[in-house]
């Protein structure tokens, strides 16, 4: 990964858990139809286009992550069926209290990367790991340059220490990463020719997986070969062997360990777009030249608001699916600091982004897993590479996020908590006037008449049309979000005429007003006004100061009810879940 946690702990990552190696297989379930249409894959907030799993420095000391259970048998052939049919066994039982179990339940795995220096000085973080997760990735300990610090010389000491925990808490771990343009060896030329290049590689995964062959079922092989466009990145290894080395690459691993799956690795190939085209070109070109790969990890660094559609990423894990490989969600993590407004809110909108990602996941039978790139804020790179952040489950003091909670929910095929509560208070003026202001005019309560509960607000002594009750939302909502408004009013005579509903704000280019909703107001009865607050797509710009709902009526000297005042958060649409 690229999580310089060398910076931190000063330790050099050189180990890997262990876990039960699963049969070679692929699963054949990955048959699964696409339907969805993708969409562009935007370019997430501030990523430095080496990707939030892998941007840490040439030569870095760092911390390791994990992967998939075996308590899952993801090596097993799947048919692509349901697996309903009663075999006359009882079906296993899993606790999906846990992420693990949560996951287990539909034939998935829940992974992590594991932090090397939490690993050996954090009981707390260890103990959440290994109770909440199936597996992990060693964040940096299984690459080249930790594991060989010096030419001919071999460091495995913490990877057999990861592969003990992996065996003894029968978690999946997964080998990140053969072969990658960072955190090479810092003895290793880049001058070198090629059939020097080609032995040294050779060594490399010689020692390697021969170390590691009963320890590491999976294998990310290649890792970021790929530039935006689709071309392959200008690497030594592209440059001195030229573009067969990944293929060559995959072929020498399968030499070494012919039992473990193989992978491609990469970011901002989540959704269909121009570099995720390539990869599955070259997926398709290796199945047609029996090239041994097994499976493809999207890492998932996101900045809410800026990744792939959920329809976008079903569509390309399905044609990856389609061409015979499984889909690992390999590094997922979800920037949220450049969101603006109340800290529960961004970490509510945090979580859909988790709840959305997971979602397509469990709705596509080719994805086989989702890993995230740490699990705790206390350890996470983002901080380092790109400012201070929240991006993970767990926050710095190892409690639980709504991320983590959502990610349940989704894995479960469950609605998602969080948007069930208005975020205005008193919206039925039950308590009286309270939280509420006139702007100018008068404001009381009746009794009659009333759309809900006992209680309406009755606004008179109006000399604007804007004039009507407004309520601050400014710690209840955050840019990023989108919102539902509804308001109910009656007119007390008169011709019909128009109400709305409206947000004001106030930001570094002052105030500023966006009418959501419009309606025919009458005083023969009530009419609804409702409309969506999309503070996802609003231009805020630099500092939000204020943030206000309220309702307007008809022109001045004319009087208005209002009742049922409600903003709700729009969460997203829970899953159906595919059991692999």
């Amino acid at each position: 990964m690229r999580l310089p946690l060398w910076l931190i702990f000063g330790s050099l990552c050189t180990g890997c858990p262990s876990a039960e190696v699963l049969s070679k297989p692929l699963d054949a379930s990955i048959a699964e139809e696409s339907t969805d249409e993708g969409e562009p894959d935007p370019v997430p907030v501030e990523d430095s286009g080496e990707s939030g799993e892998d941007t840490a420095p040439e030569e870095p000391d760092v911390p390791d992550s994990g992967e998939p259970p075996d308590s899952v048998d993801t090596g097993s052939t799947d048919t692509g069926e349901d697996g309903g049919t009663d075999t006359g066994e009882s079906a296993p039982e899993y606790d999906v209290s846990t992420l693990r179990g949560a996951a287990e339940s539909s034939g998935r795995i829940v992974g992590v990367a594991l932090n090397t220096g939490a690993m050996f000085s954090d009981a707390e973080y260890l103990d959440i790991l290994v109770s909440e997760f199936g597996g992990f990735t060693p964040e940096n300990a299984t690459k080249w340059g930790p594991l060989q610090p010096a030419e001919g010389a071999w460091d495995f000491g913490t990877v057999d220490e990861m592969a003990a925990l992996a065996s003894r808490e029968d978690l999946r771990m997964k080998g990140h990463t053969l072969v990658w343009h960072n955190q090479k060896p810092s003895w290793l030329d880049s001058e070198t020719d090629a059939t020097t290049l080609n032995g040294l590689m050779d060594d490399h995964f010689r020692e390697t997986l021969g170390h590691l062959t009963t320890d590491v079922p999976d294998w990310d092989v290649v890792n970021e070969a790929f530039e935006w466009d689709g071309s392959m990145r200008a690497s030594m290894f592209r440059t001195i062997l030229g573009p067969d080395y990944i293929a060559d690459a995959f072929r020498q691993a399968n030499l070494y360990a012919p039992e473990a799956r193989l992978f491609y690795n990469d970011f901002s190939i989540e959704g269909i777009n121009a570099k995720s085209n390539a990869v599955a070109g070259m997926v398709e070109a290796f199945k047609r030249d029996d090239v041994p790969i097994d499976g493809v990890g999207l890492q998932m660094h996101l900045s809410h608001g800026y990744g792939p559609s959920r329809a976008d990423l079903k569509a390309n894990m399905e044609r990856l699916g389609d061409l015979g490989v499984v889909v690992h969600i390999s590094e997922m993590d979800v920037q949220i600091r450049h969101l603006l407004g109340s800290d529960d809110e961004r970490l509510l909108a945090q979580a859909m982004t988790y709840y959305e990602v997971t979602s397509a996941c469990v709705e596509t039978m080719a994805c086989e897993q989702i890993s995230f790139w740490g699990f705790t804020d206390r350890y996470s790179w983002v901080d380092t590479f790109f400012g201070e952040d929240d991006p993970l489950l767990y926050d710095e003091d190892l409690v639980a996020k709504p991320a983590r909670n959502a990610v349940r929910a989704a894995l479960l095929g469950e609605p998602m908590e969080g948007c069930e509560d208005s975020r205005v208070d008193n919206g039925g003026f039950e308590d009286g006037t309270e939280t509420w202001e006139a702007m100018g005019a008068s404001l009381s309560i009746v009794d009659e008449p009333v759309h809900g509960g006992e209680h309406a607000a009755y606004v008179t002594d109006r000399t604007e049309a804007w004039q009507g009750p407004r309520q601050s939302v400014i710690d209840k909502i955050a840019t990023g979000m989108k919102y539902e408004g509804r308001a109910w009013v009656r007119l007390a005579e008169g011709a019909p005429a128009e109400a709305k509903l409206t947000l004001h704000w106030n930001d570094d280019l002052g105030d500023r007003w966006w009418q959501f909703a419009t309606v025919e107001a009458t005083s023969d009865g009530w009419v609804e006004l409702a409309g969506t607050i999309d503070l996802s797509v609003l231009s805020v710009v630099g500092t939000l100061t204020e943030a206000r709902v309220y309702v307007e009526g008809p022109g001045a000297g004319r009087s208005m009810y209002v009742d049922d005042i409600s903003v709700h958060p729009v969460c997203p649409t829970p899953p159906t879940v595919v059991v692999r």
